[in-house]
């Protein structure tokens, strides 16, 4: 599942126990959370500066898009 919430950090909606930290920022590892099947992407520096921008995302998505095909195996 992919939902693409705006241009706010806002995470307050997320009720997963573990997605996010005690400020209510996601807990992921490049976008990769301990969650199964929850993912993040666009996130401000997820792995590089470009990672909030439409130029930057790519390679962030590419990385995602590899470890839900790996879990799906």
């Amino acid at each position: 599942m992919i939902w693409a919430t705006g241009y706010r950090n806002d995470y307050s909606w997320i009720q997963i126990e573990g997605a996010l930290s005690s400020h209510g920022r996601p807990l992921h590892c490049f976008g990769v959370t301990n969650v199964v099947g929850l993912y993040f992407i666009g996130l401000s520096w997820q792995s590089k500066r470009s990672s909030a921008l439409l130029y930057g995302v790519s390679d962030d998505a590419k990385y995602i898009a590899e470890k839900i095909q790996q879990q799906e195996m």
